[in-house]
């Protein structure tokens, strides 16, 4: 097997180890700990005694060799002892015990991980969050599967992912929280006077299958089809989340139980079993702004109406009466309060995060 090694010569900072494999080049990089002189006592899987960078070739070609010590040989003239170890120094290369020389030094391998991967404690390379898999080439089917895999949010509890549900055949952006594992498909954001940077009113029912907006600007909306292979893969409860531009008055949650979605051939019809909230004096019950509880409401455009829901009130998806008349809005309806009454209280956004159930 041929292997290059790029050394720099007075062996302050790394070696490079470049060997033919199974699947072409390997490529391997090691960094000397210089913050303490010394050697780290680790777990050794083998010593061996031969030229320097032979040490170096020899844990390079072992996957569980993951550092080495180096020492000058005291009995072979111009050999190095060296020691390989199945772990790394998780202090960050303090804690060096003295060597018997002063030559001797710790080197800890250096993992390069791919796009979809991320060095954990022990530097290996683990998969990011939302990718699952061999080689990390998959994404989770929800952000919950996000959560149970990823143990460690490094501080950023939420973040945007792709996800690709399982009848999906393409992945989609979501909003992930990984420390309670909720799944956010949609976004609205507006000043106090309802103004919006998306006219939701504007578009028709392609676009709202497709979806649009940016989700890195706040307005975002997964698409209609995405949605429904989404909450078909499980029973998912929307725990939907109201802020107001006045500071003064606390946000509400109203919380929506078994989303259920129809497919495009049925409107997209949406229906939850059952929603629940906690008034309060600012926010008083008003349970009657989301009718039809049990009952599917299709999904309503100017271009796609249902009766003149959506001429009249805007998009979204409302309960169709028999004489016509569209009453109560859904929890995705464009114009969702809580209160329904646009004039008591201004929204400044709403979140509306899916838990699984």
């Amino acid at each position: 097997m041929g292997t290059a090694v790029f050394l720099r010569l007075a062996f302050a900072a790394f070696v490079h180890v470049i060997s033919a494999s199974s699947n072409g080049q390997k490529s391997t990089r090691f960094v000397r700990c210089d913050k303490e002189e010394g050697i780290y006592p680790g777990n050794v899987i083998s010593s061996i005694t031969s030229p320097r960078l032979r040490c170096f070739e020899k844990c390079a070609a072992d996957d569980k060799c993951r550092s080495l010590n180096v020492c000058p040989s005291s009995d072979v003239p111009g050999q190095y002892d060296c020691t390989l170890q199945n772990r790394h120094n998780p202090w960050n290369c303090t804690g060096m015990i003295t060597a018997s020389d002063p030559e001797c030094f710790h080197a800890e391998k250096v993992h390069h991980c791919t796009e979809m991967q991320i060095p954990n404690q022990n530097n290996d390379c683990v998969c990011k969050p939302c990718y699952k898999g061999p080689g990390c080439t998959q994404h989770v089917i929800d952000c919950k599967e996000g959560m149970e895999l990823f143990t460690s949010n490094y501080g950023y509890p939420f973040l945007t992912c792709l996800i690709q549900p399982t009848t999906a055949t393409e992945p989609f952006l979501v909003g992930c929280n990984l420390r309670y594992g909720t799944t956010n498909l949609i976004n609205r954001v507006q000043n106090a006077s309802g103004w919006s940077e998306l006219d939701w009113a504007s578009y028709g029912w392609n676009d709202y299958k497709k979806g649009m907006g940016n989700f890195y600007k706040s307005n975002y909306f997964v698409g209609l089809e995405n949605m429904y292979l989404f909450l078909n893969q499980f029973h998912y409860r929307l725990n939907m989340w109201n802020t107001y531009h006045d500071q003064t008055i606390n946000p509400v949650s109203p919380s929506f139980r078994k989303i259920i979605l129809g497919n495009e051939n049925n409107q997209y019809a949406l229906q939850y079993g059952y929603y629940t909230s906690v008034p309060t004096s600012s926010a008083p019950n008003t349970y009657e702004s989301y009718k039809g509880q049990g009952i599917a409401h299709p999904f309503c455009t100017a271009d796609h109406d249902c009766g003149t829901c959506a001429k009249d009130n805007g998009p979204g998806w409302y309960f169709l009466e028999s004489n016509g008349n569209c009453t109560g809005t859904s929890p995705f309806a464009i114009l969702a309060q809580w209160p329904q009454n646009p004039g008591l209280l201004a929204l400044a956004s709403t979140d509306y995060p899916m838990e699984r159930q």
